[in-house]
């Protein structure tokens, strides 16, 4: 059996646990509110086997009542909740009324049943309102679920297609410049491709992973600006403030590099004037500012910052990004949670 038909499972086991627990908790307090309607007293009972007696006589029928109204609510679906919830009242009420004809059958057996009409339509009448708003709220907060999920699966859809796009296009790019470098500077040659080795070691061993370790981020963030760097000789720099601050912190792997490819991305620069990104390592969180230098005719789609806005988000987490104008600043928080493989 898979993880799923267990999940499934032991949802069913909880919903079940708790209408169970919701009836009874609904009949300790009908029962004494209608005692205290009708007798006015919580009490009125001469024994304890009496009350026993009128326990089995309310109990099974309220809880019938429950049930019936459980399954017709739950059950029955409609594009329109005005007609869902009108058919729902005249159903329940002939539902009571099905109640009331067992209970004559069934308990007419053994004595003279009375029932309380009154008494028994405002008892239907609070089930099927506690039914009914009981089925919206988990409707609309499972709705609300699915919405969210559906987002995220769409941007990590998105965020695949660029990073298929992007990836290839870095490979390129670096090739080229090691060929140059061969021909040019031997030293700086090995140099790049033990950073590009580390860069595609590091993209290997954690495709899978929910979270790293914000030193390991940091030293892959180092080997992928070391390429950058190379690759745009004196234009491009990163610095790194607040080393000290590391500690057991975790990330969402790959939001640093991200963050150093939309900067690559959407900014132009050059040896007059050149980008230096700044990386202001916090103890709970990692802060990325660069100077804006727009791109002519740039397109801002924003797939991977709303990507990590919605990882963010469903760690209860937020993603604060700002821009002044001239300078573009995003404050990754980091995971609260251990690190773990999916």
């Amino acid at each position: 059996m898979n993880t799923t038909h267990i999940q499934a499972k032991e949802s069913k086991v909880k919903t079940l646990a708790g209408w169970l627990i919701t009836i009874l908790l609904y009949y300790a307090w009908f029962s004494v509110f209608y005692d205290l309607i009708t007798t006015h007293s919580i009490f009125p009972y001469a024994s304890i086997a009496r009350y026993m007696r009128n326990f089995w006589l309310n109990f099974l029928p309220i809880s019938l009542t429950f049930i019936l109204n459980i399954i017709l609510v739950t059950q029955y679906h409609c594009h329109s909740i005005y007609k869902k919830v009108a058919i729902d009242f005249v159903v329940s009420f002939a539902l009571m009324f099905l109640v009331i004809g067992l209970y004559y059958v069934v308990y007419g057996l053994f004595i003279s049943p009375n029932v309380d009409i009154p008494g028994v339509t405002m008892n239907n009448v609070l089930i099927f309102l506690i039914v009914e708003v009981v089925f919206y709220i988990r409707n609309f907060k499972r709705e609300a679920k699915e919405k969210e999920e559906a987002q995220r699966r769409t941007l990590q859809y998105r965020l695949e297609a660029l990073q298929a796009q992007v990836n290839p296009h870095f490979l390129f790019n670096s090739l080229n410049i090691l060929k140059s470098l061969i021909l040019t500077d031997t030293d700086q040659s090995l140099a790049f491709v033990d950073r590009l080795s580390d860069i595609y070691r590091y993209l290997l061993a954690n495709r899978d992973s929910r979270s790293v370790s914000l030193k390991d981020e940091l030293e892959f963030m180092d080997s992928y600006a070391s390429v950058l760097s190379m690759r745009f000789a004196e234009k491009f720099k990163v610095e790194v403030k607040g080393r000290d601050n590391v500690h057991q912190q975790e990330m969402v792997p790959y939001s640093l590099q991200l963050l150093l490819e939309n900067v690559v991305k959407h900014n132009a620069f050059s040896r007059k004037s050149p980008m230096v990104v700044t990386v202001m390592v916090g103890l709970e969180s990692v802060t990325v500012c660069n100077p804006i230098h727009r791109k002519p005719n740039a397109t801002t789609s924003h797939f991977g910052l709303r990507y990590l806005a919605s990882l963010c988000r469903s760690e209860n987490q937020e993603l604060r990004i700002s821009d002044d104008g001239t300078t573009f600043k995003v404050e990754l928080p980091y995971l609260h949670h251990t690190p773990q493989q999916s």
